[in-house]
């Protein structure tokens, strides 16, 4: 689904699974303000009278030191936080 705040969309059909967004630790927060937020997008599209559609989301939040996150990550998402570039 395309979710960019513009309207008419010329491809209202393509788009992202996921998104996420983090504002961080900016001190004064300079945007919206400090979050995290992450979302999921169904599958859009245009139905029919009877037509239904189920979508599930899960969200997982994990606190722990940074190798065994690091270690998460790569065993898990196949990331590997070293070559983010983000300070730790």
């Amino acid at each position: 689904m395309n979710n960019m705040w513009e309207l008419p969309q010329a491809k209202p059909y393509v788009g992202d699974v996921t998104n996420a967004y983090n504002d961080g630790r900016q001190r004064p927060a300079k945007r919206v303000g400090r979050f995290y937020e992450i979302e999921s997008l169904s599958p859009a599209a245009e139905w029919k009278t009877g037509e239904s559609l189920t979508h599930h989301h899960q969200s997982v939040h994990i606190v722990a030191d940074m190798p065994t996150l690091a270690r998460l990550a790569k065993d898990v998402l196949g990331v590997d936080l070293e070559m983010c570039g983000g300070k730790w």
